[in-house]
């Protein structure tokens, strides 16, 4: 699948999978911020903060999985892009240039 087909088909996972893993912690993180402001009522209901924080827990629990199909998908995109580069001649450096961008600014964050 070294062709520019492939190559956009493999950036647009990673573009996806980035974009989940950001979701998940976005949504941790909103969940723990309701949890505690619910737990600082003095009426609250402990079942109600049970119940919040299995939320928290079944999201944390996706993380991992998201975290290891990105790694493997930028992997693979990774190895592609150096493939690109191996080959003879110019082949459309757009998408290599997106490709290599979007590797970049995942191993920054």
């Amino acid at each position: 699948m070294s062709s520019l087909s492939g190559l956009k088909i493999k950036t647009n996972v990673v573009k996806r999978l980035f974009k989940e893993e950001q979701y998940y912690l976005k949504e941790v993180e909103l969940l723990k911020n309701r949890l505690e402001e619910y737990t600082k009522k003095q009426d609250h209901d402990e079942y109600e903060a049970r119940q919040m924080q299995r939320a928290i827990d079944e999201t944390e629990q996706l993380l991992p999985d998201c975290r290891k199909r990105l790694l493997t998908a930028s992997n693979e995109l990774s190895a592609l892009v150096n493939g690109f580069f191996g080959g003879p001649g110019d082949k459309n450096p757009d998408e290599i240039l997106e490709a290599t961008s979007l590797l970049q600014s995942i191993i920054i964050n």
